[in-house]
C-alpha cells in the first residue's frame, strides 16, 4: 500500500507543514501475566530494530503495592544481553500511587489493569538494524509490575527475568521520531473535507451526486494524489477525484443496504475494492475489484457472501466484515483467495474493522466500543468511546482514526489509549487517513541464479506438491514457473513428489528443496525443507509450520554427484523455480 503526497488540491497552495509523530519500530502487544520489577531485577525485553534511531520505549506497567509513596522508573537501553554495555539512558518518570487505576478495580488493591507508560529518551539513540538489544527497566520507591504474555509472542528477542532469558516476552513498543505530513479525509454524504491531524479544517470539496441523488460513503486515498469515494446506495459509483476534476465508474448490480454506516472502500496496488450487498432490484454480492489500470473495468468476486466493509490493512491483506456480528473474511488482494475466516463475536454490532501489519484487528463497533483482537481473533482489549461508529482507519504509526454517527472523529493510540477528539459534522462521516508516505523498504535483491550446465543424461521431469503436477522435462538447465501457484499449507503437512528424467541409464540423484518463507529472496540454510538422494520418484511430506501467508518462492535443485547449493551453476542436472502460495 503506497500512498502518495497530493499537492495544490481542494484549494490547497502547498502541503500542511511538517510535523513529527512518532513511528512504531518493535511491538508486542499482548499481555496476560504480570511480575514485580523490583522482585524479580534485573527484569528487560531483547529487541531487534528495523529502524536505525530510537527515540521511546513504552512497556505497560501496573501499581502492585499497597503502599502509597509512588515510584521513579526508568529504563536502559544495553547491547546483546541484559548485562551488556549500557547505550542510552531513558528520562526518569515519576508513577504517582495507583498510577494505573484510571478505570477499576479500586486504587489500594494493588493490582488493576496495567497502563503504557512511554520512555523518552533526551536525543534519538542511533541502532544498528538486525542487532541485538535489551531494553531493561529499573524501579526505586514503591513495588512496579510490569506486563507480558506468558508466551513467545514476539519472535525477534525475549523477556529476562532476574537476569535469564525467558520463553515469554513483555508488553513492549519501541519507536522513533519521523516527519509526518498526515491529514485525515471525511466524507460526510456530500462534502470531502481534509483536516489537519489536530482537527483544523483545511479544505472541502462538494462531491458530485450520483444518477438517484444518493449520499456518498466511505473513502481512500489512491496513489498520485487521488480520492476514491464509494458514492450511493442502490445505484452507487466509483467517484475519483484527481486535481480538481471527478470522474465516475459503475458496475452492474452494485450496491449496498440502506444502513447509514454500511459501504466499505480500499485499494491495493492498481485495483480498488468496494462492498457488493444483495438489495432489492440488485441481488448481486461480494466484493468488486475495479481495475485501475483498465479503464476501471470492475469484477465480482465472493458472490456466495454479503459484505458490509472492506479495509486494507497495514500487512497488505484485505479485511472484509460479511456482517454485524464479527464474521470476518482476511483476503489475499491479488489472488482474490480467502487466507482465514474468524468469528470475532455475536454480541460486537460489528461496522468496521483495520489491522496492523502484524495482522492484529482493530474492530469498531455500532455500540460505541473498539476492540484490539489478535491475529486469530482473540479478544485483547477493548475501550468504549461512545456514539454509534461508523468508520475505523490506521496510519503507519499505529495510531486509530475512528468516526461515529455524531461526526466525532476520535484518535487512538494501538494500545486503546485516545489522543483526542473533533467534530467533522454533526451527523455520520467515514474517514481515513490521507498524506501517508511510509519508510519505503529496502529494495529485495534478485534471486540468485542456478542452473545446470548439461542436461544430456538426467533433469527434472515432473514436481507433484499436494497433488497438482506440473510436468516440465528437459528445460536445459533451468526452468521457471511463474503461472502454477501451488498453495503450501502453513499449519499441516503438505505432499511433495519429484520425478527425475533419465536419456538413457539412471542415475543417483541428490535433491535439495529451499521454501523462502521470510521472502527476502535468499535460500537460506534454514529454509531447506528437504534433502534426499534418489535414482528413481521420490515422495515425502514437507512442513512450514509458523510461515506466514503469502507468495513466494520455492527452488527444487537435482544435482549428480553432490547435493546441489542453493546458488551457481553445477555440470549435470537442472533446476526449477516455483511461485507458491503459502496459506494458514
Amino acid at each position: 500500500m503506497k500512498l502518495i503526497k497530493y499537492v495544490s488540491m481542494l484549494g490547497l497552495a502547498a502541503a500542511s507543514p511538517l510535523a513529527f509523530s512518532l513511528q512504531v519500530d518493535q511491538s508486542q502487544y499482548v499481555s496476560n501475566a504480570s511480575i514485580s520489577v523490583n522482585s524479580f531485577a534485573p527484569v528487560g525485553q531483547s529487541f531487534s530494530p528495523a529502524h536505525n534511531l530510537l527515540s521511546q520505549v513504552s512497556l505497560e506497567l501496573l501499581d502492585v503495592s499497597t503502599a502509597t509513596n509512588g515510584s521513579n522508573a526508568h529504563v536502559v537501553l544495553r547491547e546483546s544481553d541484559i548485562s551488556g554495555p549500557i547505550i542510552a539512558t531513558s528520562e526518569t518518570v515519576y508513577l504517582e500511587d495507583c498510577f494505573n487505576f484510571e478505570q477499576g478495580p479500586g486504587c489500594g488493591t494493588a493490582g488493576g489493569y496495567g497502563k503504557a507508560i512511554p520512555f523518552q529518551f533526551a536525543q534519538g539513540i542511533e541502532l544498528t538494524p538486525g542487532s541485538q538489544y535489551v531494553i531493561e527497566i529499573i524501579v526505586s520507591g514503591d513495588s512496579v509490575g510490569v506486563n507480558y504474555a506468558y508466551n513467545d509472542e514476539y519472535a525477534n528477542g525475549g523477556m529476562y527475568k532476574e537476569g535469564d532469558i525467558q520463553s515469554n516476552d513483555l508488553w513492549f513498543a519501541t519507536a522513533s521520531q519521523q516527519e509526518s505530513n498526515e491529514n485525515i479525509l471525511v466524507s460526510n454524504g456530500d462534502q470531502l473535507s481534509i483536516y489537519d491531524s489536530d482537527g483544523t479544517l483545511l479544505s472541502s470539496v462538494t462531491i458530485p451526486k450520483n444518477t438517484t441523488n444518493e449520499s456518498s460513503r466511505d473513502l481512500f486515498q489512491l496513489g498520485d494524489g487521488k480520492i476514491a469515494v464509494f458514492n450511493g446506495t442502490f445505484q452507487p459509483v466509483l467517484s475519483v477525484l484527481e486535481g480538481e476534476s471527478w470522474n465516475h465508474y459503475s458496475f452492474s448490480g452494485w450496491s449496498t443496504a440502506n444502513n447509514i454506516s454500511y459501504g466499505g472502500i480500499t485499494a491495493y496496488q492498481n485495483y480498488v475494492y468496494v462492498t457488493d450487498g444483495s438489495t432489492s432490484g440488485a441481488s448481486e454480492k461480494g466484493i468488486v475489484r475495479f481495475d485501475v489500470d483498465n479503464a476501471f473495468a470492475a469484477s465480482r468476486f465472493f458472490t456466495s457472501n454479503e459484505y458490509i466493509d472492506v479495509t486494507l490493512g497495514l500487512n497488505n491483506k484485505l479485511y472484509a466484515l460479511r456482517n454485524t456480528y464479527g464474521d470476518l473474511d482476511v483476503i489475499d488482494p491479488e489472488s482474490m483467495t480467502i487466507l482465514q475466516s474468524l468469528d470475532l463475536g455475536h454480541t460486537s454490532s460489528s461496522r468496521a474493522v483495520i489491522a496492523d501489519a502484524e495482522g492484529n484487528i482493530y474492530m469498531a463497533s455500532w455500540s460505541g466500543n473498539v476492540t484490539h483482537f489478535s491475529s486469530d481473533g482473540t479478544s485483547i482489549n477493548s475501550v468504549s468511546i461512545g456514539g454509534s461508529l461508523y468508520d475505523i482507519d490506521i496510519n503507519y504509526q499505529g495510531e486509530l482514526l475512528v468516526s461515529d454517527r455524531n461526526g466525532t472523529v476520535t484518535r487512538i493510540e494501538s494500545n486503546l489509549n485516545v489522543i483526542g477528539t473533533f467534530s467533522a459534522d454533526d451527523s455520520g462521516v467515514f474517514v481515513a487517513y490521507g498524506n501517508q508516505s511510509p519508510t519505503d523498504p529496502e529494495p529485495k535483491p534478485d534471486y540468485c541464479e542456478a542452473k545446470g550446465n548439461n542436461t544430456y543424461y538426467e533433469w527434472i521431469e515432473a514436481v507433484s506438491v499436494n497433488g497438482l503436477s506440473v510436468q516440465s522435462g528437459n528445460n536445459q538447465g533451468y526452468f521457471l514457473d511463474e503461472n502454477t501457484l501451488w498453495e503450501l499449507s502453513a499449519s499441516q503437512v503438505n505432499s511433495l513428489q519429484l520425478i527425475p528424467g533419465f536419456g538413457s541409464s539412471s542415475y543417483t540423484e541428490k535433491w535439495n528443496v529451499w521454501v523462502d518463507v521470510n521472502d527476502d529472496h535468499i535460500f537460506e540454510e534454514s529454509e531447506k525443507v528437504y534433502s534426499a538422494s534418489s535414482r528413481s520418484t521420490l515422495n515425502t511430506n514437507i512442513s512450514l509450520a509458523g510461515a506466514t501467508p503469502g507468495k513466494v518462492r520455492m527452488r527444487i535443485s537435482m544435482q549428480y554427484g553432490s547435493y546441489p547449493q542453493a546458488c551457481g551453476s553445477f555440470t549435470y542436472g537442472e533446476v526449477e523455480d516455483f511461485v507458491v502460495n503459502i496459506t494458514e
